[in-house]
């Protein structure tokens, strides 16, 4: 659907005390803090458009519905517009308000009766419904519209955009919480997704409805001739424990030290500040022909997120590599390692027996920026005067750097199929590692 953005009443509220004068900055003010979340709890999409955008975005023939959130003051043009919309069989809610006025001063009593009388030609064709109650936007909307997906539980941090192909179509779904989001997805189309695609990796598997997403993860759906066959998804099977007793070696100052168990970078003064990359070794003995395994560094944890700032993004993550890694097995690059759910498939470059495993981790500058402080600028300012200031370098403290999470080896099977284990191999412990049973396995 589409969500209008009420310019005329932002223009409205403009002031010369407010110290800022943006239409970007008074457009979350003017929809809401409501509305958006009840389009994506109900399981619809949405574009945001203007006056200056509404015929172009009618004539691409996408859309079924316009919400207008809380406008007040209107274009009688732009309602005519609408009007065709809705006879064209489209819906329009009305969220909040009705508009009553036009924008502008100029010959306002007449535009207002204008704006009026539209307004009475758009709502007699019936398809036009007045939502008074914010929160219930979403229940209006199903009412009318059966949404392209639904999803259960509900959830407003899911989002997703779909797209018909000549030979099929595609949904993409995204995670937008620093949350695992686990659960069944209904879709209004007559033939259903049967593929999902990991763009993390690029691997397909056969969906049936129920899906896991990591904090932050997207997948992307696929239904008709575009969903080639795909395996089901892989089941855990054995762990191995490999958090203790890696050989790690500070790369850019030549430094080696042994790490009886993972740990920040930052609890050793000799590396508190260090900025750069760190290689983890370790030798891993693997028995019985094992060929089918994860690496896996442990979950992220979800922060509580601050006040938004205006100078800056950032995830609200605590996330086990910090910040990235790349995963030699056996002197072999096997991936990169960046982002929820920190897991890379190593099965192809293991081997039966002794196996090298080496991880080097990257953090960024700012734990060597902290240490160097905020530069002296007073010469500067006296001769410039003071221009800028730098942001919060006066408070920079080291971040969290390397592994922090349980680095496991984990085996994984095909569904109905035999695995690695079943086979009679094994994963042994390597000096102070443990073999951890799977979920689901008696003692």
């Amino acid at each position: 659907g589409l969500l209008y953005v009420p310019v005329g009443d932002i223009r409205a509220r403009f002031s010369a005390a407010s110290g800022r004068v943006s239409i970007d900055h008074g457009v979350a003010e003017a929809i809401g803090p409501a509305v958006i979340p009840q389009i994506l709890e109900a399981g619809y999409n949405f574009d945001a458009t203007d006056d200056g955008l509404l015929e172009e975005a009618f004539s691409r023939g996408l859309y079924r519905a316009i919400v207008l959130p809380r406008v007040e003051r209107m274009e009688p043009e732009t309602i005519e517009k609408i009007r065709g919309f809705v006879e064209r069989g489209g819906w329009a809610f009305l969220v909040g308000k009705r508009p009553r006025l036009s924008p502008g001063y100029r010959n306002h009593e007449q535009n207002d009766k204008a704006v009026q009388a539209a307004m009475e030609r758009l709502e007699a064709l019936g398809r036009t419904v007045y939502v008074e109650d914010e929160a219930r936007l979403g229940e209006a909307l199903r009412a009318a519209l059966a949404p392209p997906v639904r999803w259960t539980p509900a959830s407003a941090s899911l989002g997703y955009a779909h797209r018909r192909l000549e030979d099929g179509e595609v949904f993409f779904l995204a995670n937008t919480d620093n949350r695992p989001w686990r659960g069944r997805l209904e879709f209004r189309s007559p033939v259903a997704p049967a593929v999902a695609w990991d763009l993390l990796t690029g691997e397909k598997t056969a969906f049936s409805g129920e899906i896991e997403l990591p904090p932050y993860g997207s997948v992307v759906l696929l239904a008709g001739a575009t969903a080639t066959p795909a395996p089901a998804p892989k089941l855990r099977g054995r762990e191995l424990d490999l958090s203790t007793d890696w050989d790690v070696t500070f790369l850019d100052m030549g430094r080696k030290v042994r790490f009886d168990r993972l740990r920040s970078w930052t609890e050793d003064g000799e590396t508190r500040y260090y900025s750069g990359v760190a290689a983890y070794e370790k030798t891993v003995q693997v028995e019985g022909g094992l060929r089918q395994a994860w690496l896996e560094f442990g979950p992220a944890e979800p922060l509580t997120p601050g006040p938004p700032r205006q100078n800056g993004m950032r995830a609200w993550l605590a996330a086990p590599v910090r910040d990235a890694a790349v995963v030699y097995v056996n002197g072999q690059r096997a991936g990169a390692v960046f982002a929820p759910p920190y897991r890379l498939d190593v099965s192809r470059w293991l081997r039966e027996g002794e196996n090298r495993i080496r991880i080097e981790v990257a953090n960024t500058n700012l734990n060597l920026l902290a240490r160097l402080g905020e530069p002296d600028y007073r010469v500067l300012a006296a001769a410039y005067g003071e221009r800028f200031q730098m942001q919060d370098m006066r408070v920079l403290q080291p971040e969290p750097s390397g592994l922090l999470g349980t680095v496991k080896l984990v085996a994984w099977q095909e569904p109905g199929g035999g695995s690695s284990e079943s086979s009679g191999s094994t994963i042994t412990a390597p000096r102070g590692g443990r073999v951890v049973r799977r979920s689901g396995e008696n003692r």
